[in-house]
């Protein structure tokens, strides 16, 4: 007798433009919602479950179904079974629930909520919200500016083409920012991050819960692992807070802080900032002119190619180029003229001098030490083939192998005083010189030297060199010397001489006699200042007026230019400026000013 065997029943089942509640059969059904706000519902079976226009609501069953939202705002909950939800154009919901899923948001603004199993979630167009689960999930934003969060499990999200915040989670998940200036943040777990094209923002962790609940304060976590953090293309800046992460800037001028643990830091490519933070940390700039800081721990600070600056570490390495290493305990230059520095800022910036540092390959006449004590006050001695320079009894500086002669021409003088009246001299290189309170003077001697009065009546001396020399509050008397000097006055009554060179003399609010010396001197005035100027040798030809602001500017015919007693005098905006030309009887115009 032939076997027979139960006939399967399917159903399609199609509504109508008016809205409609349609529910499918224990079986493998078509359901059509058409027009209107429809409500569907798959039941048993693998379903396949169309909304059609209208914000319909639509729930798969206990199968593998296929749901299509199409036009409207819809609710997609795909129950049981892996399912497929694909949204539609306009702002839907997809939720995945149990199963292996995949979400689609297509066009509009949508949220995709993965929920239990291992789903994969697309937003495609549109500025969507997706949401991993307790599972390990797949998250891809699309286009738009997205929201990824991973949720629970081993997650892997990417931000796609636009300004991206993804968040990883709880725990090892893989952040990809990808075009765009995206917002990364591991949170709980040992997360590796990307961050791909554009200026990015990576955290490891956050030190916050990046999700809190609606109402609730953000509290510390405190918890880290250790992560892995690609900053990729662009101007990033990265953040490794807890644990021992490794940070990579890549291409571009990134900034990356280790912050707390023991942390790995490249800058790679760009002129990068490298901040160890708490912990032992190993810092490495790459190719750039970077600057390294270890602060707390036993750093490694490693400059690479450029001209770096690196402070606050112990074993200390600038490599090939022109490089300022402050501190240290073990300190190696590399080629280049480099600059050892022997003091810093303590945590209140107040001045501290280090001690105990050992360079490894102090090159005579190439290098420098720059110190904060005038260097009459320094003892330089011999001792097992090595120079050591000492203050007030503590070596400060071993010089590994160095028997060649140590004089005023190896140092850079950093001199700042006190609330009394001062003399500070500097030396034959480019020096420091800050008179703080009080009658101060200061002399820069040779190189280009930097000398700043600040309050009281102080007289400042470049020497030689190009200088750059600040008056302050009181009235000051600023020499040039030789060289092309900037004196700048700020206050009242001063007296301002540029000496040999082409110099540039700025006085201030006051009456201030400027004298520019040999050369083609620019004489400036802001127009914000007021007062009654004297230049007593203005070269006509040679020498120029500066004049103006960019809240006063300044035209010439603006100006009132009169003969008065052998003197040109110079006016402008009802006698608010006065400038007298001593001795000049010339014809003043346009080409003798630059006005703005």
């Amino acid at each position: 007798m032939p076997k027979t065997s139960n006939p399967v029943t399917f159903a399609d089942i199609i509504g109508n433009a008016l809205g409609e509640v349609l529910t499918g059969t224990p079986n493998d059904d078509l359901i059509r919602g058409e027009g209107g706000n429809d409500t569907l519902y798959g039941e048993g079976g693998e379903d396949r479950v169309y909304g059609g226009i209208g914000d319909d609501s639509i729930k798969g069953g206990a199968d593998d179904d296929a749901l299509l939202g199409d036009a409207g705002n819809d609710t997609l909950l795909g129950q049981n079974g892996d399912d497929s939800l694909k949204g539609g154009a306009d702002d839907d919901w997809l939720y995945g629930n149990n199963g292996n899923d995949t979400l689609l948001g297509q066009n509009g603004d949508d949220t995709l909520d993965s929920s239990n199993g291992n789903d994969s979630l697309f937003g495609n167009n549109g500025n969507d919200r997706l949401y991993g689960g307790p599972a390990n999930d797949w998250l891809d934003g699309g286009h738009g500016e997205d929201w990824l969060e991973g949720g629970n499990g081993h997650d892997t999200l990417h931000g796609g083409t636009s300004d991206d915040s993804l968040g990883g989670g709880y725990q090892d998940d893989e952040l990809y920012g990808g075009n765009g200036h995206d917002s990364l943040s591991g949170n709980l777990g040992a997360d590796t991050l990307y961050g791909g094209d554009g200026d990015d923002i990576l955290n490891g962790e956050s030190s916050y819960w990046f999700f809190p609940e609606e109402g609730d304060d953000p509290e510390p976590s405190g918890i880290g692992q250790n992560d892995l953090i690609y900053g990729g293309a662009g101007n990033d800046t990265l953040y490794g807070l807890f644990g021992d992460d490794e940070l990579h800037g890549g291409t571009g001028h990134d900034r990356l802080s280790g912050d707390y643990g023991d942390d790995s830091l490249y800058g790679d490519d760009g002129h990068d900032h490298l901040d160890g933070g708490i912990g032992d940390d190993s810092l490495d700039g790459g190719p750039g002119n970077d600057t390294l800081r270890g602060r707390s721990g036993d750093d490694t600070l490693d400059g690479g190619l450029g001209n770096d600056l690196l402070r606050s570490g112990d074993t200390m390495n600038g490599g090939s180029g022109n490089d300022t290493i402050e501190g240290g305990t073990l300190v190696t230059g590399g080629p280049g003229a480099d600059i050892f520095q022997t003091f810093g800022l303590d945590s209140s910036n107040n001045m501290l001098v280090v001690t105990g540092i050992t360079v490894t390959d102090f090159q005579n006449g190439t290098d420098l030490i720059r110190v904060s004590v005038p260097y009459e006050a320094l003892t330089v001695s011999q001792s097992g083939g090595n120079t050591i320079i000492s203050h007030d009894g503590a070596e400060i500086i071993t010089l590994l192998g160095e028997t060649g002669p140590i004089d005023a021409t190896d140092f850079e003088i950093d001199l700042e005083g006190d609330d009394g009246s001062d003399t500070l001299i500097g030396g034959p290189n480019d020096d420091m010189l800050v008179g703080l309170n009080g009658d101060d003077f200061l002399a820069g001697g040779g190189g280009n030297d930097s000398l700043r009065g600040d309050a009281g009546n102080d007289t400042l001396n470049g020497g030689s060199g190009n200088d750059t020399l600040l008056g302050g509050v009181g009235t000051d008397t600023l020499n040039g010397g030789n060289g092309n000097d900037l004196l700048d006055a700020h206050s009242a009554f001063d007296t301002l001489n540029g000496g040999f060179g082409n110099d540039t003399l700025i006085g201030g609010v006051g009456n201030d006699t400027y004298t520019g010396g040999p050369g083609a001197d620019v004489f400036a005035f802001r127009t914000i200042d007021y007062g009654d100027d004297t230049i007593t040798d203005f070269d006509n030809g040679t020498d120029l007026i500066r004049l103006g602001s960019s809240y006063r500017p300044v035209a010439f015919e603006d100006l009132t230019i009169d003969q008065t007693g052998g003197d040109t005098v110079i006016t402008w905006d009802a006698a608010d400026i006065t400038i007298t030309l001593e001795g000049e009887t010339g014809v003043i115009d346009e080409n003798d000013f630059i006005l703005f």
